[in-house]
């Protein structure tokens, strides 16, 4: 199991929503509220991060968690 940090922003101007699951629990977040203009940091399972929106929240993948090196 390889965990990723995401920065997500929400450029729109309605609250969106995604889910994901938590690198340090393993629980599942669901229908995590990002407001407009919001930037939230997750710590997330690959391949686990998923939204219902297709424009409006922009993803980052700031690389593997914790950091290699």
């Amino acid at each position: 199991m390889s965990c990723s940090k995401y920065t997500l922003t929400n450029t729109g101007d309605t609250v969106v929503t995604f889910n994901y699951q938590k690198c340090d629990s393993t629980e599942w977040d669901y229908q995590v509220e990002l407001e407009p203009n919001q930037t939230k940091n997750i710590w997330l399972i690959d391949t686990t991060f998923s939204t219902p929106f297709n424009s409006g929240i922009v993803v980052t993948d700031d690389g593997v968690f914790p950091p290699v090196g």
